[in-house]
């Protein structure tokens, strides 16, 4: 009877190749020998179309065809005894994607069987920030966005606003009106106009003159941010896949993946770089253009 389990989920990205597949196997195989059980695996695999396929052998599963319109979507490797059980799953689902169950009546070996494994699945998964960041679904991701929207309307529109509360057009008019004060009368008048114009940036009526906003040196600031926020919805989308069956059609498939990754990264920096300067270019030659 089988009555001790040690069994765990995980989420996360991976890439699964012969190699990986291989020591898994190995691992698993390693046990049940010496626990005197016969190992005869067997893999379950699916198809993005739905199609389910069960081979015996390693040989036999990466002979199967894993197309690039119809790829695996899902491997479970499974090896199954009245002593001891082992189940590894690897799924391109966004939650709980990767699982492991070991079964047995002895509590050493599965807890040993369940390390080993879950250590070789370890070295399946991909860590680090851009592949977290970079999910198409990641909460991360959309947050990210926002925060580069947001970094858009500030860098670009952001310098329109002083200080003192006003648009750099009513800031340089009321500095303009500041010599022309001697009275008090003239002191109160104009301390008036200012909050007033305050007031109506703040309040009810509108304080963005889209026309005025809508030029071609804002156009030029913000389009190096516009670029980025595309190229990573891009690479969001088609560049970091969450799931990766390292076999057949999809070894080349992958490798242009990387390769277009590389690419869409470099293009990221030379726009930055090229936004950077163009920006500073814009809000020096603003400088000599005069106020209306």
């Amino acid at each position: 009877m089988l009555e001790v389990t040690a069994s765990h989920h995980y989420t996360s990205p991976f890439i699964l190749d012969a190699a990986k597949l291989t020591r898994v196997l190995t691992v698993i195989e390693d046990r049940f020998e010496s626990a005197g059980v016969n190992f005869d695996p067997s893999f379950q695999v699916t198809l993005k179309n739905g199609k389910r396929v069960k081979v015996g052998t390693l040989n036999d599963l990466l002979k199967l065809d894993n197309t690039i319109k119809n790829p695996v979507t899902s491997v479970e490797i499974s090896g199954d005894s009245d002593k001891l059980q082992a189940f590894v799953t690897f799924d391109d689902a966004r939650e709980n994607n990767i699982a492991i169950a070991i079964r047995g009546s002895e509590p050493k070996i599965v807890g040993e069987l369940f390390a080993e494994v879950e250590e070789q699945v370890e070295r399946t998964r991909v860590s680090g920030w851009l592949q977290k960041l970079l999910g198409s679904s990641s909460p991360l991701f959309i947050g990210f966005l926002t925060a580069v929207g947001a970094s858009i309307v500030l860098l670009t529109f952001g310098h329109r606003v002083t200080t003192m509360g006003l648009t750099r057009e009513a800031a340089e008019q009321v500095a303009q009106e500041l010599p022309k004060v001697v009275t008090t009368e003239d002191k109160i008048n104009w301390l008036f106009d200012v909050q007033r114009r305050q007031f109506e940036l703040g309040g009810g009526g509108s304080p963005i003159d889209v026309g005025k906003l809508a030029t071609w040196p804002n156009f030029f600031l913000a389009l190096p941010a516009i670029i980025v926020l595309l190229c990573l919805i891009y690479m969001a989308r088609t560049c970091y896949p969450h799931a990766v069956f390292y076999w057949g059609d999809w070894e080349d498939y992958y490798k242009g993946i990387v390769s277009k990754r590389r690419w869409v990264w470099g293009a990221i920096i030379v726009t930055l770089a090229t936004g950077v300067i163009s920006s500073l270019f814009v809000v020096s030659f603003q400088r000599f253009i005069p106020t209306k």
